[in-house]
């Protein structure tokens, strides 16, 4: 179970960080209008949204592992939880259900690796 816990954290952090690095490189490509992707959002907005995205994706892998304020792990799932609850409701705007359906995966999986973190 151990394993699996860790196989799933790494895709998170992995997946998180890509994230945060392809929305930086964007708002860096197109900084002075509106991102295709992202239109009711402003450059400043999604690059304050990619950096927390890039270091709770740390957070979440990093603490735990190597053992050191692993309740950081958990405080850090918990922002990237709460940060990621939107994005479904974003993509089905957007008219991406795909998207919208593998973020709605994302947020069970993190809820999942940190239950077996901590209660199991």
């Amino acid at each position: 179970m151990e394993l699996l816990g860790l196989i799933a954290s790494i895709i998170i952090s992995i997946l998180f960080i890509i994230s945060g690095v392809v929305k930086i490189v964007m708002s860096y490509h197109h900084p002075d209008r509106r991102i295709k992707n992202f239109p009711d959002t402003n450059v400043g907005t999604l690059r304050i949204i990619s950096w927390v995205e890039i270091v709770g994706a740390v957070l979440f892998f990093v603490p735990y592992y190597v053992n050191f304020l692993p309740l950081t792990s958990t405080i850090s799932a918990v922002v990237l939880i709460i940060m990621v609850i939107g994005a479904p409701l974003t993509h089905l705007k957007l008219g991406e259900h795909k998207e919208a359906a593998l973020t709605t995966v994302l947020i069970i999986i993190i809820v999942i690796v940190v239950f077996s973190r901590n209660f199991l």
